[in-house]
């Protein structure tokens, strides 16, 4: 009986199981779209139990947020930047020699 009840978990056992590599490109693919539900299961039970591969996620959800901010303080500086056109033709004259 015992080994009858055991059968079944080591089938949801190997059907969520999820090696650290694998648990790494899911993450990455969560920050950029939804996961399926069954991914989704499958990284957030192995999140659960792996503490390195739930620092790892953590580190990528700090990167995305700091590069999404340096975009927005990028933008109103590069408006602030042009060249003025005696600059302009002086870098024409410049090439053409």
């Amino acid at each position: 009986m015992k080994k009858l009840l055991s059968l079944p978990i080591m089938f949801i056992e190997k059907l969520l199981k999820l090696s650290c590599r694998d648990v790494s490109a899911l993450a990455s693919e969560n920050l950029d779209h939804d996961l399926p539900f069954f991914k989704r299961l499958k990284l957030k039970l192995h999140l659960a139990i792996c503490g390195a591969c739930k620092n790892y996620q953590t580190q990528l959800e700090i990167l995305k947020r700091m590069c999404a901010s340096m975009g927005e303080e990028d933008s109103s500086v590069k408006q602030d930047i042009s060249l003025s056109s005696p600059a302009k033709e002086k870098i024409k004259k410049a090439l053409k020699h």
